[in-house]
């Protein structure tokens, strides 16, 4: 028996879900990027405390409170530097400077991607 290559791809998933990293990166699905984020540079983050939602709101332009898209080469993902954000609220910070690793459901709701931290 020959070897074979193993093509290596990555795994992705149709769900709709941001995700917030340990370091406070917060990542958006490929599902909601390719929907909603196809051709937007920036976002603005949104925080509301009575029901703890998070917004992300796409912006055509660079503003004084938006945050630029990273996008990783060869991935249909996105993300942003979300540390000050998550800190100044005290959203999912575990100690200073360190976040729990989550993942959220997401819907897109009034221009902007939604969803609810715990």
């Amino acid at each position: 028996m020959a070897f074979e290559l193993y093509e290596k791809t990555r795994a992705t998933s149709e769900a709709e879900e941001v995700s917030i990293s340990s370091a406070g990166i917060i990542t958006i699905s490929p599902t909601m990027v390719d929907k909603h984020l196809k051709n937007i540079e920036y976002v603005e983050l949104y925080f509301d405390s009575a029901t703890k939602r998070i917004g992300i709101k796409p912006v055509k332009h660079k503003s004084k409170y938006s945050y630029q898209l990273l996008r990783p080469t060869n991935s249909r993902r996105a993300a942003i530097s979300g540390r000050g954000f998550l800190s100044s609220y005290k959203i999912n910070q575990v100690d200073k400077g360190t976040f729990k690793k989550q993942d959220f459901d997401a819907a897109f709701e009034d221009g902007m991607i939604i969803f609810r931290v715990k």
